[in-house]
């Protein structure tokens, strides 16, 4: 199950492939932002069972300091069991070395628009630190987990998923209003079922490849409807409305 979390819920679309950690964006005005290692050659063994808690529900590294571009916010609310599961698979990785990881390098842009509340760079400052952790999930293909799934997807398509008026990344399409009015508003089950698993829009287009759908790809039937069968009980909304 540890092994199934790490790999359905974006550690690699950020971290790589084989988790050594990789350069996520890399543009002058935004500077280099980079996942950090995440075997034991970078971060260390022993480092998942003492402090994965910590950065996913408080946005902390393992001496207490906020982290820099790390969506803790998006997982705040997972369960115990699901953290300790992803502890145990990651204590287990082998270590991959990667000499060329550059040094996070913040650039201006993004310290102006955190600034202005317009990008969570401080992941901590984003998160409500009174919600308390779900205490224990049923894996079903019901509106109720397919709202705990899609908790992964608020980052970039807003804390209401209606979408954002300007992209997150350079040279990235606005992200998505995922509500019953934005760009899936004439879907079908089986168009959402293709554009996760396959990329691809019912008229034919290919999705942009910062969405991760690959990733979202590797999640099972259950999973995939769930997030369906959530996003059709959302109101409508109108682009980037997630007040």
């Amino acid at each position: 199950r540890g092994e199934y979390l790490v790999r359905t819920r974006g550690c690699a679309d950020c971290h790589g492939h084989d988790l050594a950690g990789g350069v996520v964006i890399d543009a002058p005005p935004f500077g280099q932002l980079v996942a950090s290692n995440l075997t034991p050659a970078g971060v260390g063994a022993d480092y998942y069972q003492k402090h994965l808690i910590n950065v996913l529900r408080g946005g902390l590294d393992r001496n207490g300091q906020s982290l820099i571009f790390m969506p803790s916010h998006d997982y705040m609310t997972m369960t115990d069991a699901e953290v300790a599961d992803m502890a145990a698979y990651l204590s287990t990785i082998p270590a991959a070395e990667n000499p060329a990881l550059p040094p996070m390098n913040v650039g201006p842009l993004p310290r102006v628009l955190w600034f202005f509340g317009a990008f969570p760079l401080v992941s901590r400052e984003h998160m409500d630190l009174s919600l308390e952790p779900a205490q224990s999930i049923v894996v079903e293909a019901s509106a109720d987990y397919g709202a705990h799934v899609v908790s992964m997807c608020k980052g970039c398509h807003g804390g209401q998923l209606a979408g954002l008026t300007s992209p997150v990344a350079p040279d990235t399409p606005n992200p998505a209003n995922l509500t019953p009015t934005g760009s899936m508003a004439n879907w079908s089950e089986q168009d959402f079922f293709t554009a996760m698993r396959e990329g691809r829009r019912p008229d034919g287009s290919q999705i942009n490849e910062f969405m991760p759908w690959k990733t979202v790809s590797q999640m099972s039937d259950v999973e995939i409807r769930a997030i369906w069968l959530y996003l059709r009980t959302l109101p409508p909304r109108a682009q980037g409305e997630n007040g």
